[in-house]
């Protein structure tokens, strides 16, 4: 059975558990900020990754941000892309 870390290389590579447990205790500052200070909010929505990552929140590589909004009508969900291989076949129609 593959460790935690490993299941994290595959969903999230270039990041660790610890990357990852980071992430989390800096997004909900972010978030505080976001609402409560407007300069703030106009900086993440013109340039995600660059304010995430002056942040302290680290992102792998290569990887394009996309800030998404849930409302009173929907809640968004996101699913990892994970790369096919032997354990993970891809999907047939």
């Amino acid at each position: 059975m593959p460790s935690d870390q490993e299941n994290m290389e595959k969903l999230y590579p270039g990041l660790t558990v610890e990357s990852m447990q980071h992430n989390q205790a800096v997004f909900s500052d972010i978030i505080a900020k976001y609402y409560g200070d407007p300069g703030f909010r106009e900086r993440l929505d013109a340039d995600p990754a660059g304010v995430l990552n002056a942040e302290g929140f680290r992102i792998p590589p290569g990887r394009t941000v996309k800030l998404v909004f849930n409302s009173d009508e929907v809640m968004n969900v996101v699913v990892p892309w994970i790369e096919p291989d032997a354990s993970n076949p891809p999907l047939q129609d």
